[in-house]
């Protein structure tokens, strides 16, 4: 038999990790497995003033993720890429990046 798997998408912001929390209540209230949490748009290298601010602020939003959810999810980051994900070629690549080359 299959079952249905959900895989969340955040971003390492104060609204968003509370939307987190209440989705994966409701959907585990009703028996439907979250087996991954993926933060999308995470700064990786910031080189200059905006950027280090963002990343500043998400590294809190991120712990707090992986503190409250890491033990019984798989907690995937995912960096800022610098354009749109448009494409199957563009897909395949992002496919690579969160779920490696299996």
């Amino acid at each position: 038999m299959f079952g249905t798997e959900f895989i969340l998408v955040t971003i390492p912001e104060a609204l968003s990790f509370n939307q987190v929390q209440n989705i994966l209540h409701e959907l585990e209230k009703n028996d439907f497995n979250v087996s991954q949490i993926i933060i999308n748009n995470v700064v990786h290298s910031p080189d200059c003033d905006f950027l280090q601010i963002r990343y500043d602020m998400q590294q809190k939003y991120i712990q707090q993720i992986i503190n409250t959810y890491s033990m019984s999810k798989s907690v995937t980051q995912l960096y800022q890429l610098p354009g749109e994900v448009k494409g199957l070629l563009s897909l395949r690549g992002l496919e690579k990046l969160l779920f490696g080359d299996d």
